[in-house]
C-alpha cells in the first residue's frame, strides 16, 4: 500500500486535497465551575471534537445580537453591539481547556452570552457556539463593610461589620482586631 508522501514523491504533479471542513465540536462549551462571590468573572470549557485547535470568544451583554464566526475571531465591538470581553487559547485539545477571560464584566449575578468558535490549522472556522454564563453574586451584602461601634479614645482596636450577601447574620471582625493591632 502506497502512502500519501510516497504518491506525492512518484506523482509530484499531483495535487493533495485541502483540509475545507471546519473542526466539529464534541460537546457544546461548557460552563466552569462557579468563581468566586464578587469577582465579576466567568470561566468555560471548548470541546473540539477530533483536532487541536485555537478558541475564540466574546462576552456580550444576554439577548445582543448573535455574532458571525468572523466576529468572534475579530473579537471587537460589532454592529451595536459592544463586546464586553474577547480573547483566544491556542493548543485546545479534545480533552477541552479551561477558558477563565480576566476581564471583569459589569454586574455581579448576570447573564452573559459568551460565543465560542474554533478554528483548526488549516485556517477553517467553525459556527458560533453560544454559552450563556451568569457572574457570581456578590460577596458582601449592600452597605457593608461598615465600622461598628465607635471604641474609647486611645483604643488600639477598631470594629468592622460583615454581612455576606444573602445572610441575615452580621458578624464582627475580632480576628481582624488582633491582626491588626497584635494584640489577643
Amino acid at each position: 500500500m502506497l502512502t500519501l508522501a510516497f504518491m506525492v514523491m512518484l506523482w509530484p504533479g499531483a495535487a493533495l486535497a485541502e483540509d475545507e471542513t471546519p473542526p466539529e465540536w464534541a460537546d457544546v462549551p461548557l460552563a466552569a465551575e462557579d468563581r468566586h462571590p464578587g469577582c465579576k468573572r466567568v470561566s468555560f470549557i471548548p470541546y473540539p471534537k477530533d483536532e487541536t485547535v485555537t478558541a475564540y470568544y466574546v462576552i456580550v451583554n444576554h439577548a445582543d445580537t448573535a455574532p458571525t464566526k468572523e466576529q468572534v475571531r475579530d473579537g471587537s465591538d460589532y454592529g451595536d453591539v459592544v463586546v464586553l470581553a474577547s480573547g483566544s487559547q491556542n493548543d485546545v485539545k479534545t480533552n477541552g481547556f479551561l477558558i477563565n477571560p480576566s476581564t471583569e464584566l459589569p454586574a455581579d449575578d448576570t447573564i452573559y452570552d459568551t460565543y465560542v468558535v474554533i478554528e483548526d490549522t488549516a485556517g477553517n472556522v467553525s459556527e458560533p457556539a453560544m454559552i450563556e454564563l451568569r457572574t457570581p453574586v456578590k460577596l458582601l451584602a449592600d452597605g457593608y463593610p461598615k465600622v461598628g461601634t465607635p471604641q474609647a479614645a486611645g483604643s488600639k482596636q477598631v470594629q468592622i461589620l460583615n454581612q455576606a450577601n444573602g445572610d441575615s447574620e452580621t458578624t464582627y471582625g475580632g480576628a481582624c482586631r488582633r491582626l491588626l493591632c497584635g494584640s489577643s
